[in-house]
């Protein structure tokens, strides 16, 4: 099994512009973030990777092609 892409976690297309990516990535982070899921022992590992993961986009985003 495969882990979801990028894209499918932010919910959105693969041919989804720099702006809706970070838009999509800087609500879910607000939605997942240990401080409002306190109850959540792994919010911050998941924070930490969709932190990962938009790094890692917008890196290769930014790489003419």
């Amino acid at each position: 099994m495969s882990s979801p892409s990028f894209y499918e976690v932010l919910g959105v297309a693969s041919t989804a512009t720099e702006s809706e990516i970070r838009s999509a990535y800087y609500a879910l982070a607000k939605t997942a973030h240990p401080d409002r899921n306190r109850d959540d022992p792994h919010a911050t590992e998941k924070v930490r990777w969709l932190r990962i993961q938009h790094f890692t986009w917008m890196t290769l985003l930014a790489i003419p092609h």
